[in-house]
């Protein structure tokens, strides 16, 4: 089962189950590249005339994009945005790492061809996670958890020990950090009540999605 698939499969479940809107699948619209230089009243303003007129406030509206969880700058973004963030609510699906890792390489190579045979290879594939590894010892030495005490703070630390890659499409390629879920979940619940969100791990959804 792909990453993709996990998350599109969750969201058939819930469509099935409860009342709902989904009209945004995979939207991005925070972890696009240009979103920092975006006008923020525009984004809202475009967010609401996307979005069904909901009556009945059984109706949920469901938005999806699995990067959200591991680009940065989202949850900064995304609480800024709306005016009522802690009326929001979140599911999170984490999987095994190290099958996460696999599946976002084949995710992000298989369907690239070169005579006809999948781009990808074990080979490759370990010696872009042993250059991962590298990279995220790099990370951990630059990043101070002691030092933040605010957004701005907490912000600037991403910005310095991400550097050009903060916002960049790049950060889709890193199968190894995006199974490291720590950072990912601290930068959420600095931004969010504990409250809000619904964590559980794909290998339970799996064997009992009920």
């Amino acid at each position: 089962i792909t990453e993709y698939l996990a998350n599109f499969s969750s969201i058939k479940f819930i469509n099935r189950r409860i009342k709902q809107i989904d009209n945004h699948r995979e939207v991005h619209r925070f972890d696009r590249n240009t979103y920092e230089n975006s006008i923020k009243i525009i984004e809202l303003l475009e967010e609401w005339a996307s979005s069904p007129l909901i009556t009945d406030l059984n109706e949920i509206m469901i938005h999806y994009t699995p990067h959200y969880l591991y680009a940065p700058s989202v949850p900064f973004d995304l609480k800024a945005l709306f005016p009522n963030p802690h009326s929001l609510k979140f599911i999170i699906i984490l999987r095994n790492p190290i099958e996460r890792a696999w599946s976002s390489y084949w995710f992000k190579n298989s369907h690239l061809l070169k005579d006809g045979i999948d781009k990808g290879s074990v080979d490759d594939f370990e010696k872009l996670i042993n250059y991962e590894i590298n990279q995220r010892s790099s990370y951990e030495l630059c990043f101070n958890y002691s030092s933040i005490d605010s957004s701005i703070k907490y912000l600037k630390e991403l910005k310095k020990c991400f550097g050009n890659n903060y916002r960049s499409p790049k950060l889709g390629y890193r199968h190894l950090d995006k199974g490291i879920y720590f950072d990912q979940l601290h930068r959420w619940l600095f931004n969010f009540d504990i409250k809000q969100f619904y964590i559980m791990s794909l290998e339970n959804w799996k064997s009992n999605p009920a």
